[in-house]
């Protein structure tokens, strides 16, 4: 009886659902965290942070996720190499200018975000998105091979250290600011990057296999998950920046944010039976295997 539950566990859907479960309740609990040990306007500023960066990295995720899962799966070993070193190249240079366009802005116009909620985004965006692009490309490539006991372990090695961190915070009853927060996070989120690539999971070593086809049809099937992925979550994070610009600012975020976590919660199982089904949907389709696809 116990060696089927350790069975059923070790299945590749039940590993995604816990690393969903677990993202979502580190997630959900440093949200709780924050919320008390930040002033109300503190943890606006926070959200716009998250909300903002995350809609920029849809960007990239639309574009290269989709398209290097789809392909990487069934793919002959000459083909993943170039694939994974196309995937990493379009990846990082649409990581890296963003974060050149937010950082010269923030130079630019740096008096007038000083006075908005944007200007913990315009600082710390760079950062984050830079050295945390490793991991968030290892968690890609780790999805294709459908390796989420992989992926469960840097979720749990990143948001338990930031969560102990908060737990710290909170019951120690220290008073930080935000921008320390922020640091932080920075920190835990390169440590976790320096670890991808100790490991070679984050796809680097094969930057000189990519060839133009694999970028052209990495590029091509991109654009348009991408386009798709923008529209979903423009409607989202828009809501924010325009309450962050009208008179209410970055406090009423942090109340208008509390809903939307919650909702967050209830697209766990979605995500997580699409992040499991994807990968082998895409390698029948590349097999040609159309009849599997029904009972995956």
């Amino acid at each position: 009886m116990i060696n089927a539950i350790i069975k059923i566990f070790r299945t590749k859907e039940a590993l995604s659902l816990i690393g969903s479960l677990t993202s979502a309740f580190y997630g959900l609990a440093n949200f709780m965290i924050l919320a008390r040990i930040l002033t109300l306007e503190d943890f606006g500023r926070w959200q716009i942070l998250l909300a903002t960066a995350a809609f920029i990295e849809m960007i990239r995720f639309g574009v290269t996720e989709h398209a290097t899962i789809k392909y990487l799966s069934g793919a002959t070993a000459d083909a993943r190499k170039s694939l994974i070193g196309a995937n990493y190249r379009i990846g990082f240079l649409l990581t890296l200018l963003p974060a050149l366009l937010v950082f010269i802005l923030g130079l630019v116009f740096k008096d007038a975000i000083s006075h908005s909620g944007f200007d913990l985004f315009f600082v710390w965006y760079p950062l984050i998105a830079l050295l945390g692009f490793p991991a968030r490309n290892t968690s890609t490539l780790l999805q294709s091979e459908m390796r989420f006991g992989d992926i469960l372990i840097l979720n749990l090695s990143q948001g338990t250290l930031f969560f102990l961190l908060l737990a710290v915070l909170y019951f120690g009853q220290y008073s930080v600011s935000i921008n320390v927060i922020a640091f932080a996070e920075v920190v835990l989120l390169t440590l976790n990057s320096f670890a991808c690539m100790a490991l070679k999971w984050d796809g680097l070593r094969f930057v000189r296999y990519a060839t133009k086809e694999a970028r052209e049809k990495i590029l091509k099937f991109g654009k348009y998950a991408s386009i798709t992925l923008m529209g979903s979550n423009l409607l989202r994070s828009a809501d924010s920046w325009l309450i962050t610009l009208s008179p209410l600012g970055p406090a009423a975020v942090a109340v208008y944010s509390i809903p939307l976590k919650l909702m967050e919660i209830l697209q766990i199982p979605l995500r997580s039976v699409s992040a499991t089904a994807y990968p082998a949907m895409s390698k029948s389709h590349e097999e040609g295997d159309f009849l599997n696809i029904r009972y995956i």
